[in-house]
């Protein structure tokens, strides 16, 4: 009874979302990366951009209920991660290969154009997008920058390990929360983003925020 109560309440939820994004002549979008499409999780040696159209509503939920790895540690080093050990803390940014990293071969379309104003001597993010909530449910192993626009929820809801050496940026603010038995460690690292790649002069100055 309270599985029902609680997919009527989502229902719900939803269906008033998207008449409020019907009436500022918006798309609401629900996107779930799931483990119906990632049985083995979604696995990525780079960046992942999340790139929507300029009607698609700011509120639309982007879900990953599948395990998300961007430049991961091993999967032996994420089980030594130790919350009361930062030396435990390594990142999978630096071992990358230089030719993942050069942006200005591999960020082109189809016709050989470039798509992002990134060149080979920047950072890249690891999962950057321009629209939407982006919402982690599952096993995180991040190194890099993530970067929300908007919003960001970072929710371990289960028992497993969200794990994320680098900086998330949120316009809208970021959530975190674990409700489980896992572990949820988010390592600041400079080397992440010291030249991550901005609009002209945005974006130069950085602070880390810390708020209960």
């Amino acid at each position: 009874a309270e599985k029902e109560a609680a997919e009527k309440a989502v229902e719900k939820a939803e269906k008033e979302a998207a008449e409020k994004a019907a009436e500022k002549g918006t798309k609401k979008v629900n996107l779930n990366f799931n483990n119906g499409h990632f049985p083995d999780g979604i696995d990525i040696r780079g960046t992942l951009v999340l790139l929507f159209e300029p009607d698609v509503d700011p509120d639309s939920k982007i879900k990953f209920d599948a395990p998300l790895r961007i430049n991961p540690i091993t999967p032996e080093q994420l089980d030594d991660l130790d919350p009361g050990d930062p030396d435990t803390f390594v990142s999978g940014y630096s071992g990358m290969r230089p030719d993942v990293f050069d942006a200005s071969q591999t960020a082109k379309d189809s016709a050989g154009n470039a798509i992002t104003p990134f060149t080979m001597q920047d950072d890249l993010p690891a999962l950057m997008y321009n629209g939407g909530i982006a919402d982690l449910h599952k096993q995180v192993n991040i190194s890099g920058v993530i970067y929300s626009p908007v919003f960001a929820e970072i929710e371990n809801k289960g028992n497993t390990t969200q794990y994320i050496n680098g900086a998330v940026i949120g316009g809208g603010g970021i959530l975190v929360q674990n409700k489980g038995n896992g572990k949820t460690i988010i390592k600041y690292n400079p080397n992440t983003l010291d030249r991550l790649a901005t609009d002209e002069s945005n974006g130069k100055t950085f602070r880390v925020v810390h708020r209960e």
